[in-house]
């Protein structure tokens, strides 16, 4: 199983696409072969004039929080009320070793003849 994490703010196409939030962190374990196991999101809002972190989970990435995100769960109640960055919140998640696959560039196009 594998743990990656995407920053939207970062991804070459975020400025493509818009959004209700200012910025989000995407977690996912993966399996061996590369198929999605499960999903959540860390989403910065705007609230009473603060950018603010939310943690925003589907029912069924629940267990997963439990079975594979144990220490960001940890590390998220460490810093309960601190209001980090997106940036920030990166490299917490780079230190708990989780590997951030942000796409900063965009693929190149390939021609075939």
């Amino acid at each position: 199983m594998k743990r990656e994490f995407v920053q939207f703010s970062k991804a070459w196409y975020a400025k493509h696409n818009r959004s209700e939030f200012e910025d989000e962190i995407t977690l996912a374990t993966y399996d061996d072969d590369g198929s999605d196991l499960s999903e959540f999101s860390i989403q910065w809002v705007w609230l009473n004039d603060r950018r603010v972190p939310q943690l925003h989970v589907f029912d069924d990435a629940w267990k997963a929080l439990i079975n594979h995100f144990l220490d960001v769960l940890q590390l998220l109640s460490n810093l309960d009320n601190k209001n980090v960055t997106p940036d920030e919140m990166v490299s917490y998640l780079e230190t708990l070793g989780i590997e951030n696959t942000t796409e900063t560039e965009p693929p190149s196009i390939r021609h075939t003849t």
